[in-house]
């Protein structure tokens, strides 16, 4: 069984750049699973145990072996493990071993102390047992042990596989992460009211913790984090050069799915406060390095699809929590030896459109093609003539022809090939939106908006248009929309933004002293300073009663 470790080993050792190997390992050891880190362990351990005559390990292969051997978790050893285990132990205890410096000598004796956890390592062959004695013993050792540990031992490590637990192992093994999908399998079971108590326990540890203690908070943490939905995209979007904040129902806590007073809003504030919590207080980064990672792959796995964290729903505490994930992360890698990790940042001119541009580029495409052309043809013309984007990259004018409509631009002209043929269109009246085949007249009534029937003529919808003006000035909201659903082909399209804006008005029309500087035009930046933002112009201003703002805005949330 070891022929395997020996020719892996001595490949290794045929290599000049040693170290660059060394260095993937400890990159790649972040995303292995237990099958691939009890495989690479025994490789690593097979580098120290049959290396060359004279040859000695140097401290970064010392640090990694001994990285592996946490990822171990508990229960039963591979049987080559147990076999190339105690060779390495031998290697590290013989007396002609060299030791280099002082740091060689701890990553030598830290590695030696975790060796010598191991059973297979503290029993010497020269007993008579057998390998499958040991795996059998181990066994049923391993069963007589509680699966599901109570939740008041929560803070405490697990030791590596067939070690017995010790106080003194910092950093917890991949086992944590059972814990972490056990809350997620109990979170998704619960009902509405008990996830609502449930981050309502998990709230009240936190603010009633005067100084914050590691376990507790490491609890704390992992309920958050199995609660915790991964971002998803915003209802709306505006232009980034405005600096406004993407607001929408989960974002205010109004989603009519969650009936229990946005329990993600409530998550991904607690999620922030722990974290931030955990950095201040200076613990362990290590032992929750599993809980960041899954959080940095649910970000990730959003940014791959919307190229930017900013077009998230709730983009402001997303964006705050991808910074302190980030943080914890490089304070995790600074600790273990790893290299730091940095994010790079984004060129903001060249990944995303400004409002017009597509527009543009696709008449001016157009126009170059002679007026004249298919679906097919516009496409490959932009790609072949990227510059009509102005500064915008590859990756993001592919986005941007992927949400590309002829139809929205051009007229149809006929067919060619069984292709529709467009050609440039005359301007559409005002209130009159192009379709694919025909016309429309739209006109926005307050957050709603009014869609007519589809014309074949400009004209047609133009008229269309004056005749929802005529009764827009004639009815009420609510008699205009009931109005156009009985007209024949016409419908509201109900728009699910600016609800804050709704909410300051409200409050306005109630406190007009609250809200001197607001008034319906503001933007959406200064809604949000002065609805959440702390000091005088917040909601955390006091009253002449002893009340605050927000928990008049609470009130009517309720």
């Amino acid at each position: 069984m070891t022929e395997r470790l020996h020719r892996h080993a001595d490949k290794f050792h045929s290599k000049r750049q040693r170290q660059h190997v060394v260095r993937k390992y400890f990159l790649a050891l972040r995303g292995f699973d237990k099958a691939a880190a009890q495989q690479h362990a025994a490789h690593v351990a097979g580098w120290l145990a049959y290396g060359p005559q004279g040859y000695s390990p140097n401290e970064a292969e010392l640090r990694l072996l001994s990285k592996f051997l946490d990822r171990l978790g508990s229960g039963i050893l591979p049987a080559r493990l147990q076999q190339v285990l105690p060779d390495v132990l031998t290697v590290l205890q013989s007396p002609g071993a060299p030791r280099a410096d002082e740091t060689w000598a701890q990553a030598a004796d830290a590695l030696m102390r975790k060796l010598k956890k191991f059973r297979c390592c503290r029993q010497g062959r020269a007993d008579g047992r057998r390998p499958g004695d040991e795996l059998r013993s181990s066994a049923k050792e391993s069963t007589a042990q509680p699966m599901d540990q109570d939740e008041s031992q929560g803070h405490q490590q697990t030791a590596p596989r067939g070690a017995e637990t010790t106080q003194s192992h910092l950093h917890p093994a991949p086992d944590n992460l059972q814990q972490l999908f056990r809350k997620k399998a109990e979170w998704t079971n619960m009902r509405p009211t008990e996830r609502a108590e449930c981050l309502l326990r998990a709230e009240a540890v936190v603010l009633s913790e005067q100084d914050m203690v590691q376990g507790r908070l490491s609890e704390v943490l992992h309920q958050v984090a199995a609660a915790l939905a991964p971002p998803r995209k915003a209802t709306w979007q505006l232009d980034p050069q405005d600096n406004k904040t993407e607001q929408d129902l989960q974002e205010s806590g109004l989603d009519t799915s969650d009936p229990c007073g946005g329990l993600q809003r409530r998550a991904r504030k607690l999620l922030l406060k722990v974290l931030r919590a955990w950095r201040t207080n200076q613990f362990d980064c290590g032992s929750i390095r599993h809980l960041l990672e899954h959080v940095k792959r649910q970000i990730q796995c959003f940014e791959e699809k919307a190229n930017q964290l900013c077009f998230a729903a709730a983009a402001t505490a997303w964006l705050a929590i991808q910074r302190e994930v980030q943080l914890l992360l490089q304070s995790a890698d600074e600790f273990d030896g790893l290299p730091v990790r940095r994010r790079k940042p984004r060129c903001t001119e060249s990944n995303w459109v400004g409002n017009g541009v597509k527009k543009t580029a696709m008449l001016t495409a157009m126009q170059e093609l002679g007026g004249r052309a298919t679906y097919r043809q516009l496409l490959e013309h932009v790609r072949r003539n990227p510059h009509v984007f102005g500064n915008a990259d590859h990756g993001t004018i592919e986005r941007s022809l992927k949400s590309f409509r002829a139809p929205a631009y051009f007229q149809v002209r006929g067919k060619e090939n069984g292709e529709d043929v467009f050609g440039l269109a005359a301007p559409c009246p005002k209130g009159v939106r192009r379709q694919t085949r025909g016309f429309t007249a739209r006109m926005n009534v307050g957050t709603s908006c009014c869609v007519g029937p589809l014309r074949s003529t400009a004209e047609q919808a133009s008229r269309d248009y004056h005749q929802l003006q005529e009764w827009r000035s004639e009815m009420t909201s609510e008699a205009l929309f009931q109005h156009l659903r009985n007209w024949q082909g016409a419908y509201v399209v109900s728009s699910k933004h600016r609800h804050q804006v709704c909410v300051a008005d409200k409050e306005k029309a109630k406190h007009p002293e609250w809200y001197p500087e607001l008034s319906s035009h503001s933007s959406d930046k200064q809604i949000a300073r002065a609805l959440y933002m702390p000091g005088p112009e917040g909601l955390s201003t006091k009253l002449r009663d002893g009340t605050t703002r927000k928990a008049c805005v609470d009130r009517a949330y309720a």
